[in-house]
Formats: C-alpha cells, structure tokens, sequence
C-alpha cells in the first residue's frame, strides 16, 4: 500500500503528524477497499508509527487487528510481522510478560516457515 510506504517515510523523515495521517488514511482506504493484505500492510504501517511515537495503546490494537486478518488469511510472514509490532507495543506500554509471550507466538508462527 503506497499510503503506508509513505507514512513509514513520513516518520523517518521526523513529520511525525503527517506520519499519523497518512497512516490513518492508509488504514481507512485499505478498510473501504476490503482488500485483506492491504489492510494488513496499513495497519502494520499504522502501529509502526504508532509504536514510534509512544502511543503504544494504539499499536497494540492496530498489531492485533493485523495479526488477526493474517491468521485468517493464512499468512504467516504478515502475522509474525504484526506479532513483532504487538512485541514493541507491549515493551512501550510496560508489559513485558505480554510482550514476552507475543515474542514466544512470533518465533512460533517463524518456525512454521522453516
């Protein structure tokens, strides 16, 4: 999704409000599309920045909603992506048992690539 790509940008570029924009138009275009990898692409980008600028409520919600369209999608690269982000959500918000189990899950769903 090129509205994702350009919200990542956004951020390493330190405009961090575009950043949030972009990445919230990026989610709700990907929703009206009902284009389930795009939706995964957007939220993953979504909770990136989320994550980045210490909102990490908001990137957990956005990594657990990525990681579910991902499982029932069937696809494991994008959930253990999205599992990854729920990791740095969760160290930023100070739950490290939450975040230690969703890194256990991540290495889980990596291992069934092998």
């Amino acid at each position: 999704c090129a509205l994702a790509a350009l919200a990542r940008a956004h951020l390493a570029a330190s405009r961090n409000q575009e950043a949030v924009e972009v990445a919230k138009e990026a989610v709700r275009c990907a929703h009206e599309s009902g284009d389930r990898p795009s939706q995964i692409v957007a939220l993953q980008a979504f909770g990136d920045v989320s994550v980045k600028l210490g909102h990490p409520f908001d990137a957990i919600e956005a990594a657990k909603e990525a990681m579910d369209y991902a499982r029932f999608e069937g696809l494991v690269v994008q959930e253990a992506a999205a599992l990854g982000t729920l990791v740095d959500a969760r160290l930023a918000n100070a739950e490290p048992s939450e975040a230690l189990r969703a890194a256990k899950e991540a290495h889980d769903r990596a291992k069934r690539l092998d």
